[in-house]
């Protein structure tokens, strides 16, 4: 019933004194959850106890949601260990993206006011504090963390499965053409989110050292991501940028050195300086390419859909980078939830760029054939002739021989004929004469 649902009274958040492990006695500083105790405890790492008093009226268990803590922590019911980690020290775990829910026992409960103790062990260069925490009816209670876990982890972990297999195929595209060179920049794109996103879900620093590495590696993989996000809708768009290319590139090396040569003291100054700088190529680009892609005559599909979707992208990049960075308290920001949609209208680009090229092979088929059939037409209308040709020199020659036999026939017979006249002893016959001349025509 309403009278027996619990009343938060206060919140109130205290350094730890020299033993962690001990309850502060002083100090306490009235917050308001969600806290980063960061905003008010600059450079301050190490261990934080947040106090909330609450009524509680009716004999009955309660349940407690928690959507967030950073890093590590502990939960005290009044005086009773109700929850902890199994570690307080480096490498910490990762509870910052992970929703707890607990049954508080009736056995534990007061009728009145009781007091639940969170001990939180977190890093200066983290926002490092205590997220929402909700009192209720159990089953309510556990509907509210399974709805929790559905955005901060589900949502994620379907948009890491969806872009490693999209970051696979790519890449054996590539591998198979290197040409295709939009294929490769996709794969290490969706490769690097897949890096990233997954750091997002880890519980445990593992397996490297410390959460400083981590956080390292994760900026390093976004860093990583934005720049190829740059360079695939450049090459998607046909854009050949090789300065531009090279200073990116270099960038993200710069980048990325800065963040593992930033000492620990000024790590988080590092990250930030890392990560708006990442944000702010990603939006710069998805502005800046709009006036090609629509002046781009004649206009294609594939380049109408990539310019919608970097607008969309742009709004989305906007509005979480005002809410990150100017009120770092509301954690409604769109990227995680739009995720999937984001990587379905990236294969939809690449659909539709496959389809293209698939019609210009086609078509070049369709040419090639049509001129391969002229081509032979052509061959068969020479040859023709050429042998055409050949059959009337062939006449022509045989004309010539035989031209050539007559002659050489009837001209040894005359010769033969004017000899024997000049040679002859006295006056020739009628019938010798006669006898040449049957002579040269049995030549002739």
């Amino acid at each position: 019933t309403a009278h027996c649902d619990p009343q938060i009274l206060s919140v109130a958040a205290a350094r730890a004194p020299e033993h962690p492990d001990q309850r502060p006695t002083s100090g306490w500083e009235s917050v308001t959850l969600p806290d980063h105790w960061t905003q008010r405890w600059i450079g301050y790492s190490g261990t934080v106890w947040y106090r909330i008093q609450w009524q509680h009226a009716c004999a009955t268990p309660v349940g407690v949601t928690l959507n967030a803590l950073s890093q590590a922590g502990a939960l005290y019911l009044n005086e009773e260990l109700i929850w902890s980690d199994h570690r307080f020290t480096e490498p910490l775990p990762r509870n910052w993206n992970l929703p707890h829910y607990w049954i508080l026992p009736a056995s534990s409960l007061q009728i009145g006011e009781n007091t639940l103790w969170f001990r939180v062990t977190g890093m200066h260069y983290q926002k490092a504090g205590l997220g929402r925490v909700s009192l209720g009816e159990p089953a309510a209670q556990y509907a509210l963390q399974q709805d929790q876990i559905l955005l901060q982890r589900t949502w994620l972990q379907a948009d890491i499965a969806l872009s490693f297999t999209l970051s696979i195929l790519s890449l054996l595209v590539w591998l198979s053409y290197r040409r295709a060179t939009v294929f490769g920049w996709f794969g290490l794109l969706t490769g690097s989110w897949v890096i990233f996103a997954g750091t997002l879900l880890l519980t445990d620093p593992w397996p490297l050292p410390d959460t400083a590495a981590l956080e390292r590696f994760s900026l390093s993989a976004l860093v990583i991501y934005c720049v190829c996000f740059a360079l695939f809708s450049w090459s998607f768009a046909d854009l050949i940028w090789p300065r531009v290319r090279r200073a990116a590139l270099i960038m993200a090396g710069l980048l990325i050195l800065l963040l593992w040569l930033t000492p620990l003291s000024h790590l988080g100054y590092a990250m930030l300086v890392v990560f708006l700088l990442s944000a702010c190529l990603v939006l710069l680009n998805c502005l800046l390419l709009q006036w090609p892609l629509w002046r781009k005559q004649p206009r294609s599909l594939p380049h109408v859909l990539l310019a919608l979707w970097l607008l969309a992208v742009l709004f989305i990049g906007i509005y979480d980078l005002i809410v990150i960075v100017f009120f770092p308290h509301v954690h409604n920001v769109l990227t995680p939830y739009s995720g999937i949609i984001t990587l379905l209208c990236m294969g939809l680009l690449m659909a539709s760029r496959v389809a293209r090229d698939m019609r210009r092979v086609r078509h070049f088929n369709h040419q090639l054939k049509q001129r391969v059939e002229e081509a032979r037409q052509e061959l068969l209308a020479v040859t023709e002739r050429q042998i055409v040709m050949e059959r009337e020199r062939s006449r022509l020659q045989a004309r010539m021989d035989l031209t050539h036999d007559l002659h050489d026939g009837l001209g040894s017979s005359l010769v033969r004929a004017i000899g024997s006249v000049e040679h002859a002893m006295g006056p020739m016959s009628n019938q010798a004469f006669l006898g040449y001349l049957k002579v040269l025509r049995d030549d002739l």
